[in-house]
């Protein structure tokens, strides 16, 4: 059964079995409970206290992926410089403003000031720290080459986050707009068109049937305020699920894969992704079916991930990765020829990434057209949108006009 205890977490120091020095961190139901916990793994304390800055998943979800990346730049140059990692860990904590970042680099203090790895650390929030940087930290742990590893790691997440910021700039201006668009015909259909309606009952003859159109639809949202409703309430309960359902995902990315317009940009940069995190990874000196197992995910689309991970089973069979390509769509005739010419020459790794630096600047050239294009098209939906209510309720005087 269930318990609902809730886990404290205390803040101890004292000597180990050996008479060493050590401090840490326990999580308990109360301090009488930590005392215990710490007494039987040979701990004899000095001093114990309720951690102040335990909270960390009250905050942690306010760590972005920028502050992720800054994170691994700041302690790759530490790292570099020749400042041991429980040293480089005290610098970025105690220089550190954001509360909830802080908090996290003091539990990784911690860890591994308590003789733990700093990768096992790392991997107590999965929501922040993947698969791939902890399998890259964890090697470079292993081989002596962490300093390596974490400018690599630091290098894929600030690759990784200007990836994103185009994506996200390319959709920012339309959805913008068109939110905008949407406000003001919302508020000229139920606050201003009414007092058109009014002035037009005072008038003898038939309306034009454009305004008639317009009126109808006026009424049609004051009457039914929930029609209003129904589209919020829809994409709500389709994020639910899309959060909770992998069908529903799966279904979702396979809508986005198929967007007139959009596919290709969503593709490239699937595919960017993909294969920057499996240069990444291949080049670290991991085998590439376990490679491929950890980039998968880096995918974010569901579609793609069932087919890196068909990959991954073909490739463990004895097929080299362009053979096992050939045999799905989603991966286009270039790249699959690029990573034979990889394998053949025995430089994958660096083919990879030019893979990933073609689709990168790609996807530049993209975002740039596309917002020379949308510029234009958008004011032109603007002034049939809007200019269309005004015509529309405007149509009746022009021919009240005429007759006059």
């Amino acid at each position: 059964m269930k318990n609902n205890y809730k886990l404290h977490c205390y803040q101890w120091s004292g000597y180990t079995s050996q008479n060493k020095k050590s401090s840490g961190e326990v999580r308990a139901i109360s301090i009488n409970f930590a005392k215990v916990t710490l007494m039987q793994q040979g701990i004899r304390l000095s001093s114990i206290r309720k951690n102040r800055i335990q909270l960390l998943n009250k905050f942690t979800r306010k760590i972005s992926s920028l502050d992720i990346a800054l994170f691994f730049r700041q302690l790759a140059t530490l790292i570099s410089a020749g400042v041991p990692i429980l040293q480089s860990c005290e610098t970025l904590h105690q220089s550190e403003e954001k509360l909830p970042l802080k908090s996290l680099i003091h539990t990784l203090k911690n860890e591994i000031a308590a003789g733990k790895s700093f990768t096992a650390g790392l991997k107590k929030f999965p929501h922040y720290f993947n698969n791939l940087s902890c399998h890259l930290l964890e090697a470079g742990e292993q081989s002596g080459t962490l300093e390596i590893m974490l400018n690599r790691v630091a290098n894929y997440h600030e690759k990784l986050l200007h990836l994103k910021k185009q994506i996200k700039q390319a959709l920012f201006y339309p959805a913008l707009v068109s939110m905008v668009a949407i406000a003001i015909t919302l508020i000229m259909l139920i606050f201003v068109i009414p007092r058109f309606e009014e002035l037009f009952q005072t008038m003898q003859g038939a309306l034009p049937a454009f305004t008639v159109a317009i009126i109808s639809i006026s009424k049609l949202l004051r009457n039914n305020a929930w029609i209003l409703l129904l589209p919020i309430t829809t994409f709500f309960i389709a994020f639910y699920f899309y959060q909770k359902n992998t069908q529903t995902k799966q279904f979702i990315d396979h809508i986005l894969l198929k967007l007139p317009g959009l596919r290709t940009l969503f593709q490239k940069s699937i595919l960017a992704r993909f294969t920057r995190s499996l240069a990444i990874l291949f080049n670290s000196g991991i085998p590439i079916t376990e490679a491929l197992t950890i980039s998968a995910n880096t995918s974010d689309n569901h579609i793609y991930i069932q087919a890196i991970h068909s990959l991954q089973n073909e490739v463990a069979s004895g097929q080299q990765l362009h053979t096992a390509m050939l045999n799905n769509p989603l991966f286009p005739p270039m790249t699959i020829q690029m990573i034979k010419v990889g394998e053949e020459s025995g430089a994958l790794d660096k083919m990879l990434e030019k893979i990933a630096d073609l689709y990168e600047s790609d996807i530049d050239h993209m975002i740039s057209n596309l917002s020379h294009l949308l510029e234009p098209l958008i004011m032109v939906v603007l002034g049939v949108l809007i200019g269309g209510l005004v015509i529309g309720m405007y149509l009746p005087i022009f021919k009240l006009g005429m007759v006059i």
